[in-house]
Formats: C-alpha cells, sequence, structure tokens
C-alpha cells in the first residue's frame, strides 16, 4: 500500500514539473503546433483551455511514468494515473479561476498569474505551485 501513496505522491509532483517545463520551453516557444498556437491566443484574448487539453498536454510526458507504474505492479500504475488526472484537474480548475476568481485558489494567486500575461512573458510559469519557478529563478511579484 506504501507503494501507492508513493505512485500517487510521484504524479503530483512530476505534474508539477512537467507543468512548468511545457509551459516555459514548448507552450512559450517558436514552434507551429495547434497548442502553442492556443496558448499564444489565450495570452492574447484570455480564451479559455478545457480540462481535456491540460490532459493531452499532460500526457506524452507521463506515458513512461505510468509504464514504469504499471511494470511495478498494476496497482502502483493506477496510483500515478490516478495522481496524474487529480493533477490535471488542478491545472485545469486552477488556471480557469485564476482569471475569474479575485482569490487564491491552491497556490495560485491571480496576481501573479497576471505578472505572467504582461507582454514581456519570463516570469511565472507554474500554474498550481510558484515551487518550480523559485528553484529555476522565474517567480516574481
Amino acid at each position: 500500500m506504501c507503494t501507492v501513496a508513493v505512485f500517487f505522491v510521484a504524479a503530483l509532483a512530476l505534474g508539477s514539473l512537467i507543468e512548468y517545463l511545457l509551459h516555459r520551453f514548448v507552450l512559450h516557444s517558436r514552434l507551429q503546433h495547434w497548442a502553442v498556437r492556443r496558448h499564444k491566443r489565450h495570452h492574447k484574448t484570455h480564451v479559455r483551455y478545457s480540462i481535456v487539453s491540460e490532459f493531452f498536454g499532460f500526457l506524452p510526458a507521463a506515458v513512461p511514468f505510468l509504464w514504469i507504474g504499471f511494470v511495478h505492479s498494476p496497482l502502483a500504475g493506477g496510483a500515478f494515473a490516478a495522481g496524474s488526472v487529480v493533477y490535471v484537474l488542478a491545472v485545469a480548475v486552477a488556471h480557469k479561476w485564476s482569471h475569474e476568481a479575485p482569490h487564491r485558489l491552491f497556490w495560485m494567486n491571480p496576481a501573479v498569474h497576471a505578472v505572467h500575461h504582461r507582454a514581456s512573458v519570463r516570469w511565472n510559469f507554474g500554474v498550481v505551485t510558484r515551487f518550480w519557478d523559485r528553484v529555476f529563478g522565474t517567480y516574481r511579484v
């Protein structure tokens, strides 16, 4: 049972790192991919993300870890999958509400997210947590 908890928590931790890396280095890149174009449009018009697009953005990066979990045990793989889904839902809800609600959700402060949406996008790539922004020096208030 301890393995299940470890894989679930690992999915949450990995999810936050994947979110940060994808957001910083892919969604703000010059790639001509539908996700990058959609994200740029989101910055211009605040078009909303759906949970489905959040999930499919996260899934390719999580597949190797899902495989490792299922090789270890079906229960561990299921725990990793559940943690991944929980994290993706948290990202979708936090990002949606950061543009609509004047309060903090999780660790996401709408004012901090607004800094990310300014013309020069160099700060605050984490949506659910600012942990990786602090680690990599991209956190600004």
